[in-house]
């Protein structure tokens, strides 16, 4: 039986700091994306409200479909649509839609692909970087069966959600590393963009260049990891690297989470680490990333 990292209760809003408030468990990996790390009262309702909201649509939009396929965790998974909508060609040309078995049908699993972070670029905070694109990740094999079975028209629809997706990543990363290391164990620079989507999170957040081998992750379905990070002129940094799906071809977000004021919150976040022996340091951690420009 599988074993994954447990955390304690937080006592506040990671989010807002409220304290005497009521406080729900937050999912570190929403439930829906079959996500098992949980992080004990944690998130104040209003904070709730606002995380659930971007990552409810992302869920929907983004991962729907293949949520519905590969019958993934739902709380309202009677409410799920047993058919859906699939545009046909016939051998004559001519062309309609029918609807199938949502279990039949072989959802791709959407990936959004970008640049690295604003900061790591030396650009300033104000100057959006992202570069989002999206493709597939799908098995050939039954693709090609499907479509040989139900002269499927090829035909694949999403909607680009790239903020509330951002977001999402952004609130994974900074709610792993106040798992592993505490609330108040670092200076928060992502909570900002996390409640707010003016933010520009392209400053914080980005993605990998290099694809890293598959792999089971955390909790058998994802991989986090986290690094400290030296920057040439400034305090050290606190980075997750998120990678949603890790058992596909997926690539590895990096978030820019936090930094430490001083090398005694430095040295206890190690310290921190080091009890969770199932949390991993990125390969990259010591580093020293480009300083960054202006302030924070």
């Amino acid at each position: 039986m599988a074993v994954y990292p447990t955390f304690d209760p937080v006592g506040c809003c990671i989010y807002c700091g409220k304290k005497n408030v009521t406080l729900g468990d937050e999912h570190i990996i929403p439930f829906g994306l079959g996500g098992k790390l949980v992080l004990p009262k944690s998130s104040c309702k209003s904070c709730e409200a606002i995380t659930g909201k971007f990552e409810g649509v992302v869920q929907r939009t983004i991962y729907g479909d293949f949520r519905m396929t590969y019958n993934m965790p739902s709380r309202r998974a009677k409410d799920r649509p047993r058919y859906r909508k699939m545009g046909v060609i016939e051998d004559d040309g001519s062309r309609h839609e029918m609807d199938i078995p949502v279990e039949e049908y072989p959802a791709p699993l959407w990936v959004y692909t970008t640049g690295n972070c604003g900061i790591f670029l030396g650009t300033p905070p104000d100057l959006d970087v992202s570069m989002w694109n999206m493709k597939t990740v799908h098995n050939i094999e039954e693709l090609q069966k499907f479509q040989k079975k139900f002269k499927w028209d090829g035909k694949l629809t999403t909607k680009f959600m790239s903020v509330e997706f951002s977001r999402m990543l952004a609130k994974i990363g900074y709610s792993f590393a106040v798992a592993a290391i505490g609330y108040g164990g670092f200076r928060s620079l992502i909570a900002d963009a996390i409640l707010r989507d003016k933010t520009n999170i392209s400053y914080w957040m980005g993605m990998n260049e290099e694809m890293e081998p598959r792999t089971s992750g955390i909790d058998g379905v994802h991989s986090i990891e986290l690094a400290l990070q030296g920057r040439l002129l400034g305090t050290t940094l606190l980075i997750a690297y998120v990678r949603l799906f890790s058992v596909a071809d997926t690539p590895t977000y990096h978030v820019v989470v936090g930094e430490f004021i001083d090398i005694q919150q430095e040295t206890f976040a190690i310290d921190q680490l080091k009890k969770h022996k199932s949390i991993k340091l990125a390969r990259n951690s010591g580093k020293v990333v480009p300083p960054f420009v202006g302030g924070v």
